[in-house]
């Protein structure tokens, strides 16, 4: 019991830490931005339009299933890797809120069997996304292709995806292994990786691994939220609330047309 209550006090204060701090990045660009001069086209105007928008430029990524201008090369593996991200943060989600609140669930809000299928898509999900990440540092170290360098800021995000989904295997085989069981609930990629250690590593040193997996993914998701705003993927935070807030007023120039032959409206 007091090992439990020590492991929720240390994850409330690395949440309250890492998101005081992304509270305090946001207040410093909308500080940066309210300086700027008011707009006074609406933003918040034709909501069914402005959610079905949301719809299919974030959740449906158009322009970047959309074909590429050369010399732009495609990047459809970027889809999956999102989609894959948006269901996998469910179980991380579920795994924070469990951490401070051991007996939460999600499986508390919706049908035994329509839990079951998340749980299975979320891990199935994660070995998608550790291939999709594997074949990114390829195609940029290997294949190479313009205007897709491989970087300091590209390596520490795909090496933080990775981390992440290697991690999520790690903690939830090693738990079960913890346990004395040899299967994962609804997760079949977790369940081989348990079954393939069970006889390799004791109970308690698969708890012990367990555990170091389990704070190695912490602190990955609490580091990688606030690292996003100071790198080139802050379009990942920035994406939706600008898809939103779009301009849908009849496009006019916000400069009158001039009359090149005029000189006198232009020198």
């Amino acid at each position: 019991h007091k090992e439990t209550l020590m492991k929720q006090a240390i994850l409330a204060t690395l949440m309250a830490g890492a998101f005081g701090f992304f509270a305090y990045t946001l207040r410093r660009y909308t500080r940066v931005a309210l300086l700027g001069a008011a707009d006074p086209r609406p933003r918040f105007d034709q909501l069914p339009k402005r959610l079905a928008m949301v719809l299919v430029y974030f959740f449906g990524q158009k322009r970047v299933a959309e074909k590429q201008l050369a010399p732009a090369a495609p990047s459809y593996h970027h889809l999956w890797i999102f989609w894959g991200f948006l269901i996998i943060t469910l179980g991380t989600g579920e795994l924070f809120v469990a951490g401070v609140w051991p007996s939460f669930h999600l499986g508390l809000f919706m049908p035994a069997g329509a839990y079951g299928a998340m749980k299975w898509l979320v891990d199935l999900f994660n070995l998608i996304v550790l291939a999709l990440v594997g074949f990114a540092f390829f195609r940029r170290i290997v294949i190479r292709p313009r205007l897709i360098p491989m970087n300091l800021d590209a390596a520490a995000i795909l090496g933080a995806i990775a981390a992440l989904m290697i991690t999520h295997f790690g903690y939830h085989a090693g738990h079960a292994l913890s346990l004395g069981a040899r299967e994962v609930a609804s997760a079949p990629v977790s369940t081989m990786l348990a079954g393939f250690f069970a006889d390799k590593l004791s109970a308690e040193t698969a708890g012990t691994l367990s555990q170091v997996f389990y704070w190695t993914h912490v602190v990955i998701v609490l580091a990688f939220l606030n690292y996003l705003p100071y790198s080139k993927h802050i379009h990942l935070l920035g994406a939706l609330p600008n898809i939103f807030t779009m301009n849908l007023s009849q496009r006019t120039l916000d400069i009158p047309k001039l009359n090149l032959e005029d000189e006198n409206q232009w020198g």
